[in-house]
C-alpha cells in the first residue's frame, strides 16, 4: 500500500535498502557516502529522530553536518499528532499505525493514515462454505500484507467503477495439512458476478464485532443477517466517505454462543 501510494503521488523510482551485514557496520558517515554514491540526492527528507548508521550513532544534527560535506539539505519534518476516537492525543506513526491494525482498532488506524486501510489480494478458492449459506465470498490471497485482529470488519470494494459495501472476516481456519492459517474473506453486498483470478483492493474502515463460534448453522445465518444490516446501514449513502464513517459512531458489539462449531 505505501508503495502504491508513494507512486500515486508522484514518486519516480522506489529504491528499498537491503540489510546485509556489511551494509548494517557502516558508520553514519558510510552510510551517507554510500547512499551518495548510489543515488546522488540533493535532498534528505527525515523526522526529527531519525537515527542512522551502525548502533544508530547518527542523528538529525551529524546529518546536517554530513549534508553540507557532501552536498545535500536536510528537511526535517516534524510529528504530526492525532486524536483517536477514545481522545487519546497520539504521535503519529508507522510502528503507531501498525500497533493499531494489529489490535482491530482500524477506524484509528485510518485516522492517523488519513484514508481508508487497504489490502490487495488475488481471488482465490476457498471452501465455498458461505455460497451453501447464502452468502457467497471472495477469498484474497494477502500474502505478507498486515492483518488486523481476528474479527469481522465493514468495508468497501469497488468494482467496475462502482463501490460496494463488504463484510469482511479475518480469522484462522484448518487447513488440509491440519495447520492454522489467517484468511481474509469477504462478503460483498448486492453483488453477483464471478471474480476468480481478479485482483481486488478492500479497504477497512469499521470493527463490526470479534471473530465468534456459533452452535449450529442456524445461529450463524442469523448474525451474519445482522452484520450485514448493520453494514447496510453504515452505507446507505450516495457516496462512500471513508473520513466520515471512520468517526461516526461505534458499531455495537454482538454476542454469540459458546459452544464452538462454525466460525465466520
Amino acid at each position: 500500500m505505501r508503495t502504491s501510494l508513494l507512486l500515486d503521488s508522484g514518486v519516480d523510482e522506489i529504491a528499498w535498502l537491503k540489510p546485509s551485514a556489511e551494509f548494517l557496520d557502516q558508520s553514519p558517515r558510510e552510510f551517507v557516502a554510500t547512499m551518495q554514491e548510489r543515488h546522488q540526492a540533493i535532498a534528505w527528507v527525515e523526522g526529527p529522530n531519525f537515527r542512522f548508521g551502525k548502533d544508530r550513532a547518527g542523528d538529525i544534527n551529524l546529518l546536517r553536518d554530513l549534508g553540507a560535506e557532501f552536498g545535500f539539505s536536510v528537511v526535517v519534518i516534524n510529528s504530526v499528532e492525532q486524536t483517536l476516537r477514545d481522545k487519546t492525543v497520539v504521535s503519529v506513526s508507522s510502528t503507531m499505525i501498525r500497533w493499531l491494525i494489529e489490535q482491530g482498532r482500524i477506524a484509528d488506524a485510518n485516522l492517523c493514515l488519513g484514508e481508508a486501510y487497504a489490502i490487495r489480494g488475488d481471488v482465490m478458492k476457498g471452501e465455498q462454505r458461505g455460497r451453501e449459506i447464502g452468502f457467497p465470498t471472495v477469498n484474497l490471497d494477502v500474502g505478507k500484507q498486515l492483518l488486523p485482529a481476528d474479527g469481522v470488519y465493514g468495508g468497501m470494494i469497488q468494482l467496475e467503477r462502482q463501490a460496494y459495501a463488504v463484510a469482511v472476516s479475518v480469522g484462522k481456519k484448518p487447513t488440509f495439512h491440519n495447520e492454522m492459517d489467517r484468511i481474509f474473506e469477504a462478503y460483498i453486498l448486492d453483488f453477483d458476478g464471478n471474480l476468480y483470478g481478479k485482483t481486488l483492493e478492500c479497504k477497512l474502515l469499521r470493527h463490526l464485532r470479534p471473530q465468534l463460534a456459533f452452535s449450529g448453522q442456524d445461529s450463524l445465518i442469523r448474525q451474519i443477517n445482522r452484520d450485514v444490516n448493520e453494514i447496510r446501514g453504515l452505507f446507505d449513502q450516495d457516496v462512500l466517505d471513508a473520513a466520515a464513517l471512520a468517526q461516526s459512531s461505534v458499531l455495537k458489539n454482538t454476542t454469540g454462543s459458546s459452544d464452538l462449531t462454525e466460525r465466520y
